[in-house]
């Protein structure tokens, strides 16, 4: 048999040209990276008045064929501490620390086309944040030095006015850790406050500032926001705190200040990065709907996203390569939260900790002492989807045939009626993630839905094949789709943890009597978290009475009027009855001790329970005993033979088992070596299984087909 090593070989090469992270380049060779020129930048505004001149200790160095990468590059040697583009006139402006020979304290003005930098006049002890209104005429900056906040006039940068923030005898000087602009009045500015003096929690409230008069309400010390930003109307204020509960609040603007309306605790995820857009907060790499502060999905193997200036696209830091020191911006879209193309933008230098949108074409990154502006033609329009195929690779013998198919996926179903296979794939799969892949039995080829919803994971087909079930791990929903033509039928979400983390779909569960009834085992987005509740969802409305009692796996019995739940990773390891009522679940008994850690299967049929390779008799959970010589067993889709793995560790080998009588009959070996953890099984059409690898980095299905399988 040809050893499934080379399957992963090819599925890795896909998954490299999916993220572009093999070459130089997403798609082009490293040694040519044809780097196009960025797009003309406007042309910068008049300096200062009597500004420095550029220092020559700032190195500005420039890459127009850039060391492989996919751009042109510019690196500027300057110390700074907050970076701001300022898109009317074409320049970046830096907030540059007093230890700067000669040009401390000031604000650099630093042309995006060539690098060369001049100088504002000195604008006060240590400037840090900044913050440009929409309309360009102001710039707010933050003077760590004093606790103050100035407002300078645009392009002048003489100042309008300042302000000192708050202070007390315990904590010391408080300075701005964050200053967002009103989009409708540029005399409005929010500011997030932290102690400057390491006193834990940093957070000195939330202040708002109305033309330079801090106003008196303000939000509460300790548990406020680090980072602040409006909605469109400048209205509403949204926080997000770092240090503490990791929450994202809603505040209404008022005219003496601003009040808390909504808190969502432990939201959020990824690196330091805030904003709001086209209704949406992106913190970090997760995005949620504003007002109502509900998760809307995730930007997978993202640090940190930022919303482009026009259209509906995120800009985001990839996660850091630490192994290699590469770095990649990735482009999503916004909506299907589906990546769109991956550019390298540094090959050793590290990760930036902060993008910065400049003129067209064109990014500025930051690192630790320097900026690199880095220009591209694909920063100007979403690139077209990719064209892939699934690498499959075909053997036979004389009683078996084999396809491996190195397809990228969460989850697998099959679909008796119309004799297909449908995974899940991720969301950071070029052009194609956040989709239903739909698998040809026979050949093993490929197609894919529309995206569906973000991070799809679990699935679950109801047994009359006319609604496909699926788990969005990205937004804690559960969206039903029509069969087969995918298209949505609703959705629901699923409710918050007791301590306020959002819950996701683990295990799905659709009633043989009725396609519109479904059960859900939930818990956070974490394969080693324990499961919260068991779910009823009747029509795509989750029902008020769940279960207390936690399951990972579920299956009805044969008539729907009884669930049954395993717990998979607790210690309790607990088979439960659970009864199906009009509004929900009741827990009826629960046998511990029940498979363990690795268990991996649990059906119904033939009136008995399947957990594992353990039978019980049903409904009084009664042990009937075991299948001798196998690990994880699945119930023939009809019929009542089960499907079992063998337990031998390296052999993979597939037995065939009667529920009734618990004796093995065929015994068949679908691979020589399989050292990986052990997959998940799904019945196919006659005579043929699919083995599931969801958990590895390079995931493959391999299709087994034998006369031996039912």
């Amino acid at each position: 048999m040809r050893s499934f090593k080379k399957l992963w070989a090819l599925a890795g090469v896909a998954a490299c040209l999916q993220l572009a992270a093999c070459s130089g380049g997403s798609g082009s060779s490293a040694s040519q990276p044809s780097s196009p020129s960025p797009s003309p930048s406007p042309s910068p505004s008049p300096s200062p008045s009597s500004p420095l001149p550029p220092s020559p200790s700032f190195t500005i160095s420039q890459y127009p064929a850039a060391k492989a990468l996919d751009g042109q590059v510019i690196d500027i040697l300057l110390p700074h501490n907050a970076l701001v583009y300022d898109s009317g006139r074409g320049v970046y402006y830096a907030s540059v620390p007093g230890s700067v020979s000669g040009v401390g304290n000031s604000i650099a003005i630093i042309n995006p086309t060539t690098g060369t930098i001049t100088f504002s006049a000195a604008v006060g002890s240590e400037p840090g944040e900044l913050a440009l209104s929409a309309d360009g005429s102001v710039l707010y900056v933050g003077l760590n030095g004093s606790g103050e906040v100035v407002r300078l006039a645009m392009p002048a940068m003489t100042e309008q006015g300042r302000v000192q923030l708050v202070s007390d005898s315990v904590h010391g000087q408080s300075t701005a850790e964050n200053i967002a602009v009103s989009p409708t009045d540029p005399t409005v500015a929010a500011v997030a406050m932290a102690w400057s003096s390491g006193f834990f929690p940093r957070n000195a409230g939330v202040a708002l500032l109305r033309d330079m008069v801090m106003q008196p309400k303000r939000t509460a010390l300790f548990a406020g926001s680090d980072l602040v930003a409006f909605d469109p109307t400048g209205t509403r204020l949204y926080g997000w705190n770092l240090d503490t509960d990791g929450a994202l609040r809603r505040m209404e603007v008022l005219a003496d200040g601003v009040a808390e309306q909504a808190i969502l605790p432990y939201a959020g995820s990824g690196g330091a990065t805030f904003s709001f857009v086209n209704g949406q907060l992106i913190a970090g790499r997760a995005v949620y709907s504003a007002p109502g502060l509900t998760a809307a999905g995730i930007i997978p193997a993202a640090w940190q996203c930022w919303p482009r200036r026009s259209g509906n696209q995120l800009q985001c830091l990839a996660v850091p390569d630490f192994t290699t020191g590469q770095a990649r911006l990735v482009l999503a879209d916004a909506e299907t939260f589906v990546f769109q193309d991956s550019l390298l933008i540094a090959l050793s230098e590290g990760a930036p900790f902060q993008l910065v949108e400049g003129p067209a074409g064109q990014v500025a990154l930051r690192y630790g002492n320097g900026i690199r502006f880095f220009s591209s033609e694909k920063l100007n329009s979403p690139p077209p989807a990719p064209s892939v195929s699934w690498p499959v690779i075909s053997s036979s013998s004389s009683t078996w045939r084999i396809l491996d198919i190195g397809i990228l996926h969460n989850a697998l179903t099959y679909d008796s009626v119309r004799n297909k296979y449908y995974a899940s794939v991720p969301g950071f799969m070029m052009g194609l993630g956040n989709s239903i892949a739909v698998i040809d039995p026979a050949t093993g080829q490929v197609t894919h839905s529309a995206p569906v919803g973000s991070e799809p994971n679990a699935l679950a087909i109801s047994p009359d094949g006319s609604a496909l079930y699926v788990g969005l791990n990205g937004s804690g929903e559960i969206v039903r789709l029509a069969l087969p033509s995918m298209t949505e039928q609703g959705r629901t979400r699923l409710p918050l943890d007791f301590i306020g983390n959002q819950l996701t779909a683990r295990s799905i569960a659709v009633s043989p009597a009725d396609p519109t009834v479904a059960a859900v085992s939930m818990a956070r987005w974490d394969p080693f978290a324990t499961s919260a509740a068991v779910a009823l969802v009747r029509d795509m409305v989750m029902q008020p009475n769940r279960t207390q009692g936690r399951s990972d796996l579920l299956a009805f019995d044969s008539s729907g009027t009884t669930l049954y739940g395993l717990n998979t990773i607790d210690s309790e390891f607990g088979l439960r009855r659970i009864q199906v009522l009009a509004d929900g679940l009741a827990e009826q008994s629960v046998v511990t001790g029940v498979g363990g850690y690795v268990t991996r299967s649990l059906g119904f049929t033939n009136n008995r329970v399947i957990a594992g390779r353990a039978l019980y008799d049903a409904p009084m959970l009664t042990g009937a005993g075991a299948i001798t010589g196998a690990s994880d067993c699945w119930p023939q889709r009809s019929g009542n033979l089960l499907l079992c793995f063998g337990d031998v560790f390296g052999e993979g080998r597939i037995l065939v088992a009667n529920s009734g009588t618990l004796a093995v009959g065929a015994s068949t070996l679908y691979a020589s070596s399989d050292h990986n953890f052990p997959p998940y099984l799904v019945q196919g059409p006659v005579g043929q299984v699919a083995l599931s690898y969801p958990a590895l980095s390079n995931s493959a299905i391999r299709l087994f087909s034998s006369p031996e399988l039912p």
